[in-house]
């Protein structure tokens, strides 16, 4: 309260589906973070942030709309240190220690044309 006025602190504003939301240990170190992708304003400011405790440890710029994120582990080497799998359009992002790894585009696929009748009902 300042001034016999109450005063709010800008608190951060996130816009995400419940998809794009994990926590994983992506150190090794036994302390599990929390990655989420945020949607920003759905063309502009999509960020993949990840947070320990209260605190904003990364961002990261994505290029596309999120619709999902899991961390997992694409070895077996030691320190096991997961893997964030970015799921956005076609494609599925990886990063490992939170920078850019891998893209995998999925393969397009015809629709069945039955499914499609069905849709347009």
């Amino acid at each position: 309260v300042k001034n016999g006025v109450r005063v709010q602190q800008n608190k951060p504003k996130y816009y995400y589906y419940i998809t794009d939301v994990s926590k994983s240990d992506i150190n090794s170190d036994g302390d599990y973070k929390l990655i989420i992708a945020d949607l920003g304003t759905g063309s502009t400011n999509i960020k993949l942030k990840v947070y320990k405790g209260t605190s904003l440890m990364t961002e990261t710029t994505l290029i596309d709309v999120p619709t999902g994120v899991v961390s997992f582990h694409m070895d077996t080497s030691e320190p096991r240190v997961p893997a964030v799998a970015v799921a956005s359009g076609p494609n599925v992002y990886v990063y490992k220690n939170m920078r850019p790894y891998f893209k995998f585009a999925l393969p397009t696929i015809e629709v069945n044309p039955l499914e499609h009748d069905l849709w347009l009902e």
